[in-house]
């Protein structure tokens, strides 16, 4: 009973007793990132950097981490959770990043979670920018670093990865009460992972009595630095790495890289980091990593195989083995007939659901679907169908076919393919300006569509107006307070009804953009043929002169001017200074170029 005790005190200090060889990571700072000779060495010689000195990165990870605890403390349903070797239990949250971009959650984390949603967007942003640099970077100091592919080859990594996707995972390590034979055993053991490299943020320990509280994010928490990350160097030593800043990004390298970058291995770089955690006992470890993957059409070195194809048989594999995404255990490439030959095994049971690569039983659903839907595989960010086999879906209910206008649980402010048509429950419904709003019926959307025309009809309708309230004869008829006033609101409507035919424009709905430019059509047509012509006009924003009218200013100084000129018959030889005396009437100047919607 005293051994026992003396261990469960001393437990989360052994990790640093029992292992005694430590590797300080090479590290450079953001700002020096161009520096050729760090990140060359380092990535040749050990296969992992640290970069420091972000600016706002700290401060991102904390409140991701943060909101992440809290998320997975109070609903820890919305979770993907495994069991580890040692006892642990892994949390997992992922999403997908395209070309830098920070793909959505899925709808029940987005609601359950904003806080961290927000945050881990920041932290997922932060790392698209230094992960570019990092890219960059190794075509400036290896390369350029190309891809094959069917015809004309990526010339840089560069380009390659501006084609691909990558995968964001979140984890929460949750690791049991201590004995000394489970914190002797490794909660991951040593593996390589398969993708081109991974960028991660150190994972941060959070003493289980605060991580188990559900408390408020921030209240008390004390965020640390978490030991048990462990490396190979390339003599097989195993070290366990030290980072010099626990709010730093680290770069390692996975064997995918010697697979499909050409001149990976002529250059010089480690063929892959295999690295381990062990984790302290009755501890949680909060971390955050993305996995960097070739492009779908990118040729294997060795096999000639596309990457798309490669992807499948190593899910294939994955189901198999039941191991993380994006880790494999020394995946070879003689271990490939054995994924093809897979059949049956890999299939889910009666009482699963396959989607984003893998089988999801009844508990893991969040999803309660009625008796008039079913479940379907479901792309997070556009709301339509997708390949099971594919990343950032998730199941969703949807109504049985012909039954809904489109899918509300997958709602989007914008379309994030590009313009589409509505129609169809597996596509997500457009949500128009406020949250509320969602134009989930046929009767919404054909409404939503002459709300637009309306609106564009009225942006003209107020330029117009503006337009008659500056003529002289107007302003002559109400004190000057009140016109002040009057000018004073009638821009601010202006510049509201610009802004939001702007978003509208930026849902990429076609019928929504359609009926935006025939309301803006119309209006013109009814109220400015008259009016000036502005150069450089925006189409959601008419870039629209608000000179006083001509037709109702009879007195005006440039009817005067223009008598004058007409007089001497010399009306070509008008200057500069004379446009601008008539563009100078009203109130003060008013930009010929300004827009409607940010005058």
């Amino acid at each position: 009973m005293l051994v026992k005790l003396i261990v469960i005190v001393m437990a989360p200090f052994l990790g640093s007793s029992l292992d005694t060889t430590k590797f300080m990571v090479p590290s450079l700072s953001f700002r020096s990132m161009n520096s050729e000779t760090q990140i060359k060495n380092a990535i040749k010689q050990n296969g992992i950097v640290a970069i420091t000195g972000i600016p706002h990165f700290e401060e991102a990870q904390l409140e991701a981490m943060n909101h992440l605890a809290s998320c997975e403390a109070e609903l820890p349903h919305l979770f993907k959770t495994s069991y580890l070797k040692d006892g642990t239990t892994r949390s997992t949250l992922a999403a997908e990043t395209r070309s830098g971009v920070s793909m959505l959650f899925g709808p029940n984390i987005i609601s359950g979670c904003p806080g961290f949603v927000a945050f881990s967007k920041r932290l997922r942003d932060i790392t698209s920018q230094v992960s570019f640099n990092f890219i960059q970077s190794l075509d400036r100091n290896f390369g350029p670093l190309q891809m094959k592919r069917s015809g004309k080859p990526y010339t840089s990594l560069t380009e390659a990865l501006g084609n691909a996707q990558q995968l964001d995972h979140f984890h929460v390590y949750k690791a049991p009460l201590p004995s000394l034979i489970e914190h002797q055993t490794m909660t991951v053991d040593f593996h390589t992972d398969d993708g081109l490299f991974i960028a991660i943020s150190p994972a941060l320990l959070l003493p289980r009595t605060e991580a188990s509280s559900g408390s408020g994010v921030n209240q008390g928490r004390s965020l640390h630095a978490s030991p048990g990350f462990y490396i190979k160097m390339t003599s097989g030593m195993e070290v366990e790495a030290m980072f010099p800043d626990p709010h730093c990004l680290v770069f390692m390298v996975g064997s995918g890289l010697a697979r499909w970058v050409d001149g990976a291995q002529r250059t010089g770089i480690r063929n892959g980091v295999p690295h381990g955690v062990r984790i302290p006992a009755a501890s949680t470890r909060l971390w955050f990593g993305r996995m960097f993957l070739p492009p779908k059409d990118a040729l294997s070195l060795d096999t000639g195989m596309k990457f798309m194809d490669y992807r499948d048989l190593q899910l294939l594999d994955f189901y198999k083995e039941q191991s993380s995404l994006g880790c494999v255990q020394n995946v070879e490439s003689e271990r490939l007939p054995v994924a093809v030959q897979f059949s049956e095994s890999a299939k889910c049971q009666e009482d699963e659901f396959h989607c984003w690569m893998r089988c999801w039983s009844q508990n893991e659903l969040n999803e309660t679907c009625t008796s008039s839907q079913h479940l379907e595989c479901l792309s997070t960010s556009t709301g339509e169908a997708c390949d099971p086999e594919k990343m950032g879906c998730m199941p969703q209910c949807v109504d049985e076919k012909d039954q809904a206008f489109c899918n509300r649980d997958t709602a989007v402010s914008m379309y994030m393919e590009g313009f589409v048509n509505p129609g169809g429950s597996k596509q997500a419904c457009v949500i128009l300006l406020f949250q509320d709003w969602v134009l989930d019926t046929k009767a919404k959307f054909i409404g939503a569509c002459f709300g637009v025309i309306i609106m564009g009809v009225a942006l003209e309708m107020l330029i117009f107006l503006r337009r008659r309230q500056r003529s002289p004869k107007f302003r002559k008829m109400i004190p000057n307070l009140v016109y002040v006033m009057i000018e004073g609101i009638s821009y601010g409507l202006q510049t509201c009804l610009g802004y939001f035919l702007m978003l509208i424009a930026m849902t990429f709905s076609i019928p929504l953009f359609v009926c935006l430019i025939v309301g803006l059509a119309l209006g013109h047509v009814i109220f400015n043929t008259s009016g000036p012509v502005a150069e450089g006009a925006t189409p959601c924003c008419e870039a629209t002169s608000l000179a006083v009218d001509p037709v109702n200013s009879s007195e005006n100084a440039m009817d005067a001017k223009r008598r004058n000129i007409q007089t001497h018959n010399a009306l070509d030889n008008v200057s500069y200074k004379d446009i601008k005396v008539y563009q100078q009437l009203g109130n003060g100047a008013v930009d010929n170029n300004a827009s409607s919607c940010c005058e």
